[in-house]
């Protein structure tokens, strides 16, 4: 099985030391009308599963709302309205590391750890490192499905995005494996 479904037209391209990166590599990008969907996820409807997300990504054109978002529930991760770094899950936001960002790459960890408690999002932006603990008041995840470029919940919220690492764990990595 394929690790990722897509739809739409999603193309690859090299970026060389740019948008706050100092390396070269490959990534893909999309327009508003391109679609990921995962394949292998630990969420089961109806369970609240731990899990560690980590993605590397950013915007590339003039759409800025969400990149990775829930099926099944009001979750995102990483990106929503210009901002990055932000965390959303039901009714709560976490942190938004600024507003007007640009085009730089941000790497994402968000973790399910303590199932119906507490949730961590770790950021990487621009050299700062900016990490979040979230105590969702037992609001679980059981209700999300998979996660999603551009479709789910609010599908209606998407952007022109870049993806250049996406890795789904179904367990809490600790601090050293990440």
């Amino acid at each position: 099985q394929k690790s990722a479904t897509t739809t739409g037209t999603i193309n690859t391209v090299s970026s060389n030391n740019e948008n706050g990166a100092d390396a070269t590599f490959d990534y893909i990008y999309g327009n508003t009308s391109a679609t990921v969907t995962l394949n292998a996820t630990p969420f089961q409807s109806g369970e609240n599963k731990e899990y560690t997300f980590i993605h590397i990504d950013r915007y590339t054109g003039s759409y800025r709302k969400r990149i990775w978002q829930g099926v099944g529930t009001n979750y995102l991760s990483g990106f929503w309205a210009g901002r990055q770094g932000v965390y959303y899950q039901k009714n709560s936001f976490i942190h938004a590391v600024s507003r007007n960002i640009g085009n730089n790459w941000l790497l994402t960890v968000d973790q399910n750890i303590s199932l119906g408690g507490i949730i961590k999002s770790y950021s990487y932006h621009n050299g700062q490192y900016v990490a979040n603990t979230y105590n969702s008041g037992g609001t679980s995840l059981a209700s999300m499905t998979n996660l999603v470029i551009n479709a789910g919940t609010y599908g209606s919220e998407s952007s022109d995005w870049g993806a250049a690492v996406v890795l789904m764990y179904d367990r809490h990595l600790t601090s050293s494996e990440i």
